[in-house]
C-alpha cells in the first residue's frame, strides 16, 4: 500500500450524532489503483483539540475500501475541527468539519445559584440551559418545564421549584432551600427525556423569623419575678439560631389579663438568645393560670407561654441603722414592702434596745437584731408572718455642749443679769464658768437637751471668757467642755 485517499467526505455534522454521510477511505497501490485484495488494513479517525469523536473511530478495509459506520463529532457549534484518518505506513489524510447544533440531550447549569440563606430566595438565582452532547444551546426548546429538587432528607426546596425554558434557557426566580445552617445541599435540575444537571450549595442562617423557648418559667409568685426565668431563641425559617442577632427585642403581653403589671416587659437578644432576668406579673391573683405572648415587632411569628401564679411571700427590705448611746426613743422606720399590712417589731437584745409597738428605746451600747414581721392586708395573694431583720448598732459616741447668750449679744452691761444657755446632746449636769471660775448658783444645772444659768457681770471695761462643762449622766459619755464664748462687759449691750 502506497497511500490512502479520502474518497468520500463526511457530511451532516450535528454535534453528538453520527455523520449522516459516513466518511470513506480508499487504499491505493503505487499506480493509484485500489488494492482490491486488502481486507485487513485498519484506519483510525482522530480529531483536533477541543472536539471529540462519537461512535466507532476505527474501520477495517473490505476489498481496499474502508467505510466508517457510525462515526460522529461533538464540539462547539460553529467551530471547525480537523478530522484525521490514518493507517500504518502511509501518510494520513484530513478533513475540516464544522460542528452544527445537535439534538438536545441534557441540562447544563449555566449560572449557579448563590446566597442560599435558609428560607430566603437565593440572592443569585440559577440559570439552566438545554444543550446537545457538546454543550451547545438548543434554542428550539421552549415551554419545557425544569424542576429543582433536593437530594436528601435534611434539605428542602421551597414552593418556587420550577422554571420554564424559553429558547432553550430557563431562569429560576424565588428558588430557595430550607435546612440547617452549614448543610451542603445538592440540588438536581431535571426535565423529561433530558439528562439532569446538579449543583451543591451550602445553606447559611436566614433572617430572624421565629421564636422558640429553651428554658421555661417554672413558677411565679404573686407580685414577684418568676423563680426560674425563661430563655427564648431567635430562629430563622429553617430552625437555625440566628447567632448574629443582637437587636431583636422580645416583648411579653398578657392578652387575657388586662390591667396586670409586667415586670421587665422587654428584653433584647444577645447572639440570638433572649434571657429574661426579672420577668414577672402583678395584679393577677394567685391560683390563676396565665397564658402570655412573646413577640417581636421585627417579624410576625409569636410564642405563647404559660405559668401558674402562686401565693407568695411579700418582698421586704430593711436597712441597718446606728444610734448613739443615750439617744432619745424614736419611731422605727418601717421596711419597704410590696404588700400593704401591719408590722410587729422585736429586739433580740433588750440590753441594747427595747421595743414597744413601733417605738425603740436605746438602752446601752452593742448590737441587736431588730425583726419586723408583716401581717398583710391581702391574705389571698400574700403569705402571713413573713419577717425581715436589720441590725441596730449603738455606740458610745461623744457628748457635745455649746453655749450662747440670750439674744445673741456679744457685750453685756455691768450689773445686768443675762441668761447663758448650754445645749447638750445627752443628759447630765452642766457647770457654768466665767474666766474659769464657777458662776454662783450654776455649779450643777440639770440638762436633758439644755440648761440655763443667770449671770450678772460684776466688772466693767474688760472681756471675759464664758465656758460650760457637761458631766453626762450615762457612763457611756465622758465629760466635755464647751468652746469659750468671749463677751465684752460695758455700760450697755450690743448686737452681733
Amino acid at each position: 500500500m502506497s497511500s490512502i485517499t479520502l474518497s468520500r467526505q463526511s457530511a451532516g455534522t450535528a454535534a453528538g450524532a453520527a455523520f449522516s454521510t459516513q466518511p470513506q477511505i480508499t487504499l491505493k497501490d503505487q499506480f493509484s489503483g485500489t488494492i482490491l485484495t486488502d481486507s485487513s488494513t485498519v484506519v483510525t479517525a482522530t480529531i483536533s483539540a477541543g472536539g471529540s469523536l462519537v461512535g466507532t473511530t476505527t474501520a477495517t478495509a473490505i476489498a481496499g475500501v474502508v467505510t466508517f459506520s457510525n462515526l460522529g463529532i461533538s464540539g462547539t457549534a460553529g467551530t471547525a475541527y480537523t478530522v484525521t484518518y490514518s493507517a500504518a505506513g502511509v501518510t494520513a489524510v484530513t478533513q475540516s468539519v464544522t460542528v452544527t447544533v445537535g439534538a438536545a440531550t441534557k441540562l447544563n447549569v449555566s449560572r449557579n445559584g448563590a446566597g442560599a440563606q435558609t428560607g430566603v430566595p437565593f440572592s443569585t438565582q440559577p440559570q439552566i440551559k438545554i444543550v446537545d452532547s457538546g454543550g451547545n444551546l438548543v434554542s428550539s426548546y421552549s415551554a419545557t418545564t425544569i424542576r429543582a429538587t433536593a437530594n436528601n432528607s435534611t434539605c428542602f426546596v421551597g414552593a418556587s421549584d420550577t422554571a420554564t425554558a424559553t429558547n432553550g434557557v430557563a431562569e429560576f426566580s424565588g428558588l430557595l432551600l430550607i435546612s440547617s445552617s452549614g448543610t451542603q445541599c445538592m440540588v438536581t435540575y431535571s426535565a423529561t427525556s433530558l439528562t439532569s444537571a446538579f449543583e451543591t450549595l451550602t445553606v447559611t442562617s436566614g433572617p430572624a423569623s421565629n421564636i422558640t423557648r429553651s428554658t421555661r418559667p417554672d413558677f411565679g409568685y404573686y407580685g414577684r419575678a418568676f423563680g426560674q426565668q425563661p430563655i427564648y431563641i431567635i430562629q430563622d425559617s429553617g430552625g437555625n439560631t440566628v447567632t448574629t442577632d443582637n437587636t431583636t427585642v422580645l416583648t411579653v403581653t398578657t392578652p387575657s389579663n388586662s390591667g396586670s403589671t409586667i415586670f421587665q416587659e422587654s428584653m433584647t437578644a444577645v447572639g440570638g438568645v433572649v434571657t429574661f432576668t426579672s420577668l414577672g406579673f402583678s395584679g393577677i391573683n394567685a391560683g390563676t393560670f396565665v397564658l402570655f405572648r412573646v413577640s417581636s415587632s421585627s417579624f410576625a411569628n409569636t410564642y405563647t407561654d404559660s405559668i401558674m401564679i402562686l401565693k407568695g411571700d411579700p418582698v421586704l427590705t430593711w436597712g441597718d441603722s446606728t444610734k448613739l448611746s443615750g439617744a432619745s426613743a424614736y419611731t422605727v422606720t418601717a421596711p419597704t414592702s410590696n404588700a400593704a399590712g401591719t408590722f410587729a417589731y422585736t429586739s433580740s437584745n433588750t440590753g441594747v434596745a427595747s421595743v414597744s409597738g413601733s417605738t425603740i428605746t436605746v438602752v446601752g451600747q452593742g448590737n441587736t437584731t431588730l425583726t419586723a414581721t408583716l401581717t398583710p392586708t391581702d391574705t389571698t395573694n400574700f403569705n402571713s408572718n413573713v419577717s425581715v431583720t436589720s441590725t441596730l448598732t449603738v455606740t458610745a459616741g461623744a457628748a457635745t455642749i455649746s453655749i450662747s447668750l440670750a439674744g445673741g449679744v456679744v457685750t453685756v452691761a455691768k450689773g445686768t443679769a443675762i441668761n447663758i444657755t448650754a445645749s447638750v446632746n445627752t443628759a447630765g449636769k452642766v457647770k457654768f464658768m466665767v474666766n474659769g471660775k464657777v458662776i454662783g448658783g450654776c455649779a450643777a444645772k440639770s440638762a436633758t437637751t439644755s440648761a440655763t444659768c443667770s449671770w450678772k457681770p460684776a466688772i466693767q471695761g474688760q472681756s471675759v471668757a464664758l465656758t460650760a462643762l457637761l458631766d453626762p449622766t450615762s457612763s457611756s459619755f465622758s465629760n466635755v467642755r464647751s468652746a469659750a464664748l468671749n463677751v465684752g462687759v460695758g455700760r450697755r449691750t450690743g448686737r452681733r
